[in-house]
């Protein structure tokens, strides 16, 4: 029973870790492609209300959006569970935050894609 518990948290281990490189690398491309669209094409285009509305009718800019904030949170989240692992060794705490962690994840998340839904709406 010990060794199968250990095999689940070290599974679950190891997929936090795997998605945290994925996330960092999902970051890193959708970031550039965000810079590039949005500040290098043209660059004399003003960022206002109106030209997100435009640019948010576009599937591939919300996708982007979307992706951005999934993998902001997933990383950013994921590292400071990994910082809380590191200070506080009893597994209750653990346990208690990264719930705490995945709970403001997924509302932060749904807060997000609610807010981008009423912008593509809006437009």
């Amino acid at each position: 029973m010990q060794q199968t518990v250990h095999l689940k948290a070290s599974r679950r281990s190891f997929w936090l870790w795997f998605f945290q490189r994925v996330s960092s690398v999902g970051l890193i491309v959708v970031l550039l492609f965000h810079m590039i669209a949005l500040h290098y094409i043209d660059p004399s285009a003003e960022i206002d209300l109106l030209s997100t509305k435009i640019r948010l009718q576009n599937l591939v800019f919300v996708l982007a959006d979307i992706f951005l904030l999934g993998f902001a949170l997933f990383h950013g989240l994921n590292g400071v569970r990994n910082v809380v692992y590191d200070y506080w060794p009893k597994p209750g705490t653990r346990k208690i935050i990264s719930s705490i962690l995945l709970v403001v994840g997924i509302a932060v998340f749904i807060w997000g894609a609610l807010v981008l839904a009423y912008l593509v709406l809006l437009g």
